[in-house]
């Protein structure tokens, strides 16, 4: 039943039943193999290693829909009508081809770049209902994607090193923004895959076998973002604008009794943060009718599903046979949809999520050498929280965080 959550679930009075299920079905059919090698040669009397490799691969999927099945109690796929509501055969090939190589420069520095191209050949055909403006016009299409990136990292002491990465990023266009949602939506036809590129740069290292850290800062470039804009009050499925999003990511952990001498005497204790601070905005929008109202127009707004922060703090301890480990997270607030709407509508597909704190538990017990006991507990407060918006299954609505749950295993190695 993936009604919205203001349709109820009840039983027909006429019939004592409840109303005949949805049957959705999908079979998949994919076959692919990947080639990978590596060799090792000398450049400027220094080891270098180049690693190369080819992909081939073909999917396709055979997707039924929206079919009236039965009312009754028990597990039943059967049509109580002759056809599906929605019937599309998808089909994907794919080639590809990469190379990178490990230059070593001297002792302290490595540069790796790599290419990859990719030929990607997809189509579409089908019908979204049985009328006949429901039916989809065969849809092809094919692409050759060049990709290329580069990665340097050099080594400050044995321990300790600064790096730095770039590439290039690549989107193609789904099925599912090629299919209309609905026979009143309308697909442009000029719709472009989204590209753009990733770029980031740290300071990373252990010292000694108390201390290891990794603080880094990157940027997220992306053009040709797709989304739906209304245009003479009918959908309009485009590419809406482009968006970039940055932020500072860090790691670090550290034994204090390790630094004080008395891991041998008492165990080891852990103490790790990670953090994250994010800013993902759109930096344009494609609408020129409306890129001046400030009411409408999404540029400068923040990116859909993307919290301002991501922290995790938590400590492990350990002696001899036992371990435990406590972990509080917490993550910020998000919109779920371009315009930042804060408030939900009727249907809970949209509007803003309250950021949540959430705290687990966990303790490990080694009986003997092969044999161990684990418990623990997820959501020690039984925070109550949700993740995502959906506007289809498996929503739609709004999409709950697990409530207090609490586990037990036992494992055997041999």
């Amino acid at each position: 039943f993936v009604q919205p959550i203001n349709v109820n679930d009840t039983i027909n009075p006429e019939t004592l039943q409840y109303a005949k299920r949805q049957i959705d079905r999908e079979n998949y059919r994919n076959y692919g193999s990947e080639l990978r090698a590596t060799a090792l040669y000398k450049l400027w009397n220094t080891p270098q290693t180049v690693a190369f490799g080819l992909r081939v691969y073909q999917g396709k999927t055979a997707r039924r829909q929206k079919g009236v099945g039965s009312s009754g109690l028990d597990y039943d796929i059967a049509l109580s009508e002759p056809n599906y509501g929605k019937s599309i055969d998808l089909s994907t090939t794919n080639y590809a081809a990469f190379a990178e190589n490990i230059f070593h420069i001297g002792r302290r520095i490595k540069v790796v770049p790599g290419v990859r191209y990719e030929i990607l050949k997809n189509s579409m055909a089908g019908y979204l209902n049985t009328t006949a403006d429901g039916i989809l016009s065969s849809d092809k299409r094919e692409r050759d994607i060049f990709l290329y990136g580069t990665g340097i990292e050099m080594l400050l002491t044995e321990k300790i090193n600064v790096y730095g990465n770039y590439s290039r990023a690549y989107r193609p266009v789904t099925f599912s923004e090629l299919t209309p949602s609905s026979t009143t939506e309308v697909i442009d036809q000029n719709l472009k895959d989204a590209s753009g590129f990733n770029a980031d740069m740290g300071f990373r290292g252990t010292i000694k076998n108390y201390f290891n850290f990794d603080i880094g800062a990157f940027y997220v470039q992306y053009n040709n973002r797709i989304g739906v804009i209304t245009t003479d009050n009918v959908p309009f499925k485009t590419n809406i604008g482009s968006s970039e999003s940055k932020g500072i990511e860090s790691y670090i952990e550290v034994d204090p009794l390790s630094i004080a001498g008395l891991s041998s005497l008492i165990g080891s204790l852990s103490l790790f943060a990670s953090n994250a601070f994010i800013d993902a905005r759109y930096t344009s929008w494609n609408n020129p009718a409306i890129a001046n109202d400030p009411l409408i127009s999404i540029e400068g707004k923040r990116v859909e599903n993307s919290p301002q922060y991501i922290h995790r703090f938590g400590a492990t301890y350990s002696y001899k046979t036992i371990s435990a480990t406590f972990q509080a997270s917490m993550v910020g607030d998000v919109f779920t949809d371009a315009a930042n709407t804060e408030a939900p509508n009727t249907t809970a597909t949209s509007g803003m999520i309250s950021g949540y704190k959430v705290m687990d538990a966990s303790m490990t017990y080694r009986v003997t050498e092969h044999f161990n006991i684990k418990a623990g507990v997820n959501n020690l407060s039984n925070e109550k929280y949700a993740t995502r918006r959906s506007s289809g299954y498996p929503g739609p609505g709004l999409l709950p965080g697990n409530g207090r749950t609490c586990y037990v295993s036992m494992g055997v190695d041999f």
